[in-house]
């Protein structure tokens, strides 16, 4: 049940001062609380409300989820009321238990059997991985699957407790026409041996990947498995202070059996390795103080 906001007048006067509409709860977004029934209310407004039912996100909030939201129709919406652009943006906190290596991982999943058309825009996902070893299962957000026309964008996803910030999954070799895009992706993943995630990983053919920034990401800054047809452009991809393995690969034989045909990666800026020492005359190369490298382009 939403909770209404109390009314407030429009300015200070001699009876009334004014009180701030962010100390009430809204009623034209989705409250946080009660915590206990949080997951189980998100995902029954979206099992319910059919196709193109939008969940309306409240911004600047926190929504510490204890399984992942689960879109059910073709045509539903995740997003942010007014859709922000910054950290304004509701945030999905992954916050289920984790033991003996498995456990909750993800925040939004998009590849049911009637999911295309979804949209998830205008949020924020984090993993709350928290410096812990990998968790075995699905990525910050999984979407694709045998769908078609799903749309990402406007996402900060990070801190991802298993492989990925972002993963577009094949389905049945079916999953087709994704667009990821004006997304803010990572850090993901550590450096320690086998503790990488990628920022984005792609395995959906004919998708567009485009004007979206990976930051620190550890294995794969974009990671395309197959896809073909598939457009890679315009992306921004960084390393400040962690190893990358790999800015944009396009090495995987499955699930596609190696099939990249027309897929097309244009116009990428990847940088990393910055120097962080004074320069010296004479020096070719600079030290960086956090040993940063990509090891493979």
């Amino acid at each position: 049940m939403k909770f209404s906001h109390r009314r407030h007048v429009r300015h200070d006067s001699g009876l009334f001062v004014r009180d701030t509409p962010m100390l009430h709860s809204r009623d034209d977004c989705e409250p946080a609380g009660p915590l206990n029934t949080l997951t189980d209310r998100l995902n029954t407004l979206l099992n319910s409300s059919g196709p193109g039912y939008i969940l309306p996100l409240c911004p600047s909030t926190q929504y510490y989820i204890q399984a992942p939201i689960l879109f059910f129709a073709q045509n539903q919406e995740i997003s942010t009321i007014g859709y922000p652009y910054d950290d304004d943006r509701a945030s999905l906190v992954v916050s289920g238990p984790v033991f003996n290596g498995t456990g909750h991982t993800t925040a939004v999943d998009g590849t049911c059997q009637n999911c295309s058309g979804v949209k998830l825009r205008n949020v924020q996902i984090n993993g709350t991985r928290l410096g812990a070893s990998p968790t075995s299962g699905g990525a910050n957000i999984e979407m694709g699957g045998s769908n078609s026309d799903q749309l990402i964008e406007y996402v900060h996803s990070f801190d991802p407790r298993s492989w990925s910030c972002l993963h577009i999954a094949e389905g049945a070799l079916s999953c087709n026409n994704v667009t990821v895009q004006h997304n803010d992706i990572g850090p993901c993943g550590s450096d320690l041996f086998q503790q990488w995630a990628d920022g984005i990983s792609v395995s959906c053919q004919n998708s567009l990947v485009r004007n979206n920034t990976v930051n620190n990401p550890t294995d794969g800054g974009i990671v395309l498995f197959g896809s073909p047809g598939t457009l890679v452009e315009n992306n921004t991809i960084y390393v400040e202070n962690n190893t990358l393995l790999g800015g944009i690969n396009m090495v995987d034989y499955l699930p596609w059996s190696g099939n990249y045909t027309d897929t097309v990666v244009r116009n990428n800026t990847i940088a990393g390795g910055f120097a962080t020492d004074q320069p010296v005359g004479g020096e070719k190369d600079g030290e960086n103080n956090e040993d940063v490298i990509i090891k493979y382009v």
